[in-house]
């Protein structure tokens, strides 16, 4: 989403935020947390963010943002793991649920 978008979602949003907003990635959450800025929302006062990818900005980010750490390594190896199979097995193989773990990183109350 288009970092237009993002503000113009949040802005609709303002008078009926809920109370924590998880989104996808941290980019599209420092666009969503300085969107929000500019409605005079406060965050997290007035709504906790929650992003994914714990990218290195993060941390410096003001609030510093709340995320979910994943190893990209073993991101990496399954999606590998995953190719190779349907390579080699063809369009036959059933689709696959697939879980990582993760670990929230909480940097601001």
């Amino acid at each position: 989403m288009a970092r237009t978008g993002i503000w113009r979602s949040v802005w609709q949003a303002a008078a009926k935020l809920p109370p924590a907003l998880f989104i996808s990635n941290d980019i599209m959450a420092y666009g969503a947390m300085k969107a929000m800025k500019e409605a005079g929302v406060r965050v997290p006062d007035d709504v906790s963010v929650i992003g994914f990818d714990d990218l290195p900005l993060s941390a410096m980010m003001d609030p510093p943002l709340t995320t979910i750490s994943v190893s990209k390594h073993d991101m990496g190896r399954r999606a590998f793991d995953l190719l190779a199979a349907r390579l080699n097995e063809g369009r036959s193989r059933p689709a696959e649920k697939v879980l990582i773990d993760g670990t929230l990183i909480v940097r601001a109350k």
